[in-house]
């Protein structure tokens, strides 16, 4: 009877594969891939941060030698540029604006520096965002905008 019943059997597992294995592929392939994707994000965040953090500390009246402070938008985009690692710097856009509070200067004269806005002194808010555009490398998916924004105060 057992004899049987094994000899009914036989190819039964490898179909059960053949309609089993696409399946768990594919869930393995997508764990990967938003697993690429959540590092992506991790690596734009830490780079707004970064950004940020240069843009605070290079503000108008910074105690670098003149012409050293250069917390400009595009000093601030090459700066992102050179510290990303992991994704091609090249696909990065990052967008810095700087927002007067009640404690930072109006206007340019008050900054001591005619170089950079009213806005970039020490009180004033810098916001940095950076944008990338996440590519999957499987499955044909369309791309998934990944943007983080970090926002500090300037102290110097």
């Amino acid at each position: 009877m057992i004899g049987a019943f094994s000899r009914n059997d036989r190819g039964a597992s490898i179909v059960e594969f053949a309609f089993v294995a696409p399946v768990f592929l594919i869930i393995f392939f997508m764990i990967v891939e938003f697993g690429r994707a959540l590092y992506d994000y991790d690596l734009i965040a830490n780079d707004a941060r970064l950004a940020t953090r240069y843009a605070i500390v290079h503000g108008a009246t910074c105690d670098d030698p003149p012409g050293t402070c250069t917390a400009s938008s595009s000093a601030i985009t090459t700066y992102v540029q050179s510290v990303t690692t992991g994704i091609d710097p090249s696909a990065l856009t990052v967008n810095t604006a700087w927002t007067p509070s009640t404690e930072c200067p109006t206007t340019a004269s008050t900054t001591g520096n005619p170089f950079f806005p009213a806005s970039n002194g020490p009180g004033c808010i810098v916001a940095v965002t950076v944008q990338y555009s996440f590519q999957f490398a499987a499955f044909g998916l369309a791309n998934i905008p990944l943007q983080s924004t970090s926002t500090m105060t300037i102290s110097r």
